[in-house]
C-alpha cells in the first residue's frame, strides 16, 4: 500500500485520531488542519516506511501536536486546547504507546496524586516537578524562590521524572490490559493540576527539610 492509498483508505480514521488535538475548537478550521497534517505525512521521506511498519497513526498524531504547539505554525494562535506542561517530559511514551495527550495527562495526574500521598521522598519529588514546570523549567528561579540549592533541586527533579516514567509505563500497561480506565476529561485533569500546583511552592521548603532529615539526598 502506498502512502496515498493509506490516506484515502483511512481518511475518516485520521480525522478521528486528530480530533483530540483541537478539542473541537474552531471547527471551521478543522478540515484544513487535518489536510495539512496529511500533506506533511505524504511529503515526508519516511512515508512509505511508516506505512510498511504500521506506524502512520503515531506519526500523524505527533505531526498534529507539533503543528498545534509550534509558535510559527498557522494554527499556533488558535488556542485549541490546554495541556499539562509536565507532558513534555514524556513525549517518548506518547510515541512508543501511540497514546494521545489527554490519556497521558490523566495517567500523569493520577501518579502525581499518588506521590503526594506517599512517603515524604515521593511527596517532595512531586512538589519539585510541579514547581519546575510552573516556573517554565527555570532552576535558578526555583532555587531563589524556595531557598534550596539548585544542585539539590536538579537531582530531585531528575529522580522525580525517572520515578514518574516508571510508574507511567506501568499505568499504560494497565490501561491497555483493561485493568484501569480513564475518563478523558481534560478540563478535570487540568483543574486538578492547577489545584496541586497552587500549594507546591509553599510546601516545598518544609518538605525539603523533612526529606533531608530522612536522609533522602544520601540515595541520590
Amino acid at each position: 500500500m502506498t502512502p496515498s492509498e493509506y490516506v484515502n483508505e483511512n481518511y475518516n480514521n485520521i480525522k478521528k485520531w486528530l480530533r483530540n488535538t483541537t478539542r473541537g475548537h474552531r471547527p471551521e478550521l478543522y478540515e484544513d488542519f487535518v489536510h495539512e497534517c496529511m500533506i506533511i505525512f505524504l511529503e515526508h521521506e519516511r512515508a512509505q516506511e511508516l506505512v510498511d511498519k504500521n506506524q502512520v497513526r503515531p506519526f500523524i498524531v505527533r505531526v498534529a501536536l507539533n503543528q498545534w504547539r509550534s509558535v510559527t505554525s498557522p494554527w499556533a494562535k488558535q488556542e485549541w486546547t490546554t495541556t499539562l506542561p509536565l507532558i513534555g517530559d514524556f513525549e517518548h511514551e506518547l510515541e512508543e504507546y501511540s497514546l494521545e495527550d489527554d490519556a497521558i495527562m490523566e495517567l500523569l495526574i493520577g501518579i502525581m496524586d499518588d506521590m503526594m500521598l506517599g512517603e515524604i521522598e515521593e511527596y517532595y519529588m512531586a512538589l519539585v516537578v510541579m514547581v519546575y514546570h510552573e516556573l517554565k523549567g527555570n532552576f535558578s528561579e526555583m532555587s531563589r524562590r524556595l531557598d534550596i540549592a539548585r544542585t539539590s533541586l536538579t537531582k530531585v527533579y531528575n529522580e522525580g521524572v525517572r520515578t514518574i516514567r516508571e510508574r507511567l509505563k506501568e499505568k499504560i500497561e494497565e490501561l491497555n490490559n483493561g485493568t484501569i480506565t480513564i475518563t478523558y476529561d481534560t478540563d478535570l485533569v487540568v483543574d486538578r493540576w492547577n489545584e496541586l500546583c497552587s500549594t507546591a511552592s509553599r510546601k516545598a521548603g518544609e518538605v525539603h527539610t523533612r526529606a533531608i532529615k530522612r536522609g533522602f539526598f544520601r540515595d541520590l
